[in-house]
């Protein structure tokens, strides 16, 4: 499924027209796969990444764009038995475009950091930025549900109790490693800004992200 992106007036609006600048493929169809791969010259296997729940975040240069793979929190529902889990996004930066490609459908755009963007270059951070906060939303809640667990076992030694715990356990340890990952893309985009091509306003952005992004890492 693709959306596309224009914007005007500071403002990213859903649109259909040809002066897109920023398109989101969610789970994309083997058409749609295809095109990335043929048009916009794409990495085939890079592209299979950025829908791998399980690939390391990186950062990559190819001649007509910049990759970065990157974790975020899955979508939590209650189907998912205590178990947070996380996901990849992969971001392709072109000079004038902005392709982002992932497995499941999620609100992107959203929160207060996007009321304004001016560029795709902030688009590309604002996302980053938002899976940050993700975690920490996250993790407020595996705290809440932990001191609500043991409170319970205090009470009683059943099973299920201790079951629930082992869950927010392995899911902190899936939480800490994209974290700690994506940190380390994270201060390489920082280390290659200029290559990149982020301004003096982007890269104060990107060190907000990093310092946010160590503090996640420590709450973990």
């Amino acid at each position: 499924m693709l959306k596309k992106y224009e914007i005007l007036g500071k403002k990213l609006t859903e649109t259909e027209s040809d002066a897109a600048q920023v398109f989101v493929y969610t789970n994309p169809s083997v058409e749609e796969q295809r095109y990335l791969v043929e048009s916009c010259q794409i990495d085939e296997h890079t592209l299979a990444s950025a829908l791998d729940p399980d690939e390391l975040p990186r950062l990559e240069f190819e001649p007509e764009h910049i990759v970065m793979i990157y974790k975020r929190p899955k979508n939590y529902s209650g189907k998912d038995q205590l178990e947070f889990k996380v996901a990849s996004v992969g971001m392709f930066l072109f000079e004038n475009k902005l392709i982002v490609v992932l497995a499941e459908d999620i609100p992107l755009f959203v929160g207060k950091r996007f009321h304004t963007v001016s560029s795709i270059k902030e688009v590309f951070l604002k996302l980053v930025y938002n899976s940050i906060s993700h975690y920490v939303e996250h993790l407020r809640i595996i705290h809440m549900i932990s001191e609500e667990i043991e409170d319970k076992i205090t009470e009683s030694m059943d099973n299920t109790y201790l079951l629930n715990l082992f869950s927010l356990v392995k899911s902190l340890v899936y939480y800490a490693e994209a974290i700690t990952s994506n940190g380390f893309v994270f201060e390489k985009a920082r280390n290659l800004s200029a290559r990149i091509g982020f301004d003096e306003k982007d890269e104060e952005m990107l060190d907000d992200i990093i310092v946010e992004n160590m503090q996640c890492k420590t709450q973990a």
